[in-house]
């Protein structure tokens, strides 16, 4: 059986691509949606631990590096103008709808954090 190592390619993007951060509004001002053009695509394959399938990662690369440590909610805005909210698998032609979506992702994530005990430092 043939083994499969992990490998990591990145590909140029082809234009149109935007990854689009959530913004929270402050003092009245609305929620909204920063986009940033996408430049490239990290593609990372790692085997799993039996047969020969592999688990892919796709990471879209901007100016401001990739997403991996993002805090803030984000999302793909394709070429025809359709928003991807990968962490829910959301699809929606309406920006407003989307960020609704992901203002909800963003409060349950401070409630979880404000929650969750502190580790003690070492």
């Amino acid at each position: 059986m043939q083994t499969i190592e992990r490998t990591m390619t990145t590909i140029p993007a082809a234009p149109g691509w935007y990854v689009g951060t959530f913004g929270l509004g402050f003092e009245g001002d609305p929620d909204y949606l920063r986009l940033r053009p996408i430049i490239a695509w990290e593609i990372e394959r790692e085997p799993q631990r039996h047969g020969e399938q592999a688990w892919h990662n796709v990471m879209p690369l901007t100016t401001s590096g990739n997403m991996n440590f993002m805090a803030n909610p984000w999302c793909i805005k394709t070429p025809e103008g359709r928003y991807e909210y990968s962490d829910t698998c959301y699809g929606s032609d309406e920006e407003a709808d989307l960020l609704a979506e992901m203002k909800r992702d963003y409060e349950a994530e401070l409630k979880r954090r404000a929650q969750s005990p502190m580790k003690a430092s070492a």
